[in-house]
């Protein structure tokens, strides 16, 4: 008997891993695509912010209602969202930090 009480739960715990073993490769499967997921949407959150600086930078360009605050801020949000063409805008914004308040203006409406 217990030979047999033996192949019966093989079989009934074969037949659960079967059941049970696809679920198991959609679950893994699924975790796998959602950090793929996650990562693009981070990848693309970290472009948009930093193109919400540069556009936010240019409108108080235009404006020329630059602060020495939204300068550093600039500079702050740039190193975090770096990118390499980014560089040049740098240094623009670390150079006008060096001029003083009415010069900048002067500078920005030429």
């Amino acid at each position: 008997m217990p030979d047999l009480l033996e192949k019966v739960l093989l079989i009934v715990f074969g037949w659960l891993f079967g059941l049970l073993g696809p679920a198991f490769v959609n679950a893994i499967k699924q975790n796998r695509e959602d950090k793929a997921c996650r990562t693009a949407i981070f990848s693309e959150l970290k472009s948009l912010a930093r193109i919400l600086t540069l556009a936010c930078n240019s409108i108080r360009m235009h404006q020329a209602n630059i602060t020495d605050d939204h300068l550093k801020w600039t500079i702050k949000q740039l190193i975090t969202f770096s990118c390499p063409e980014d560089r040049q805008i740098q240094e623009v914004v670390v150079k006008m930090l060096t001029y003083p308040t009415d010069q900048r203006v002067i500078a920005l409406t030429q």
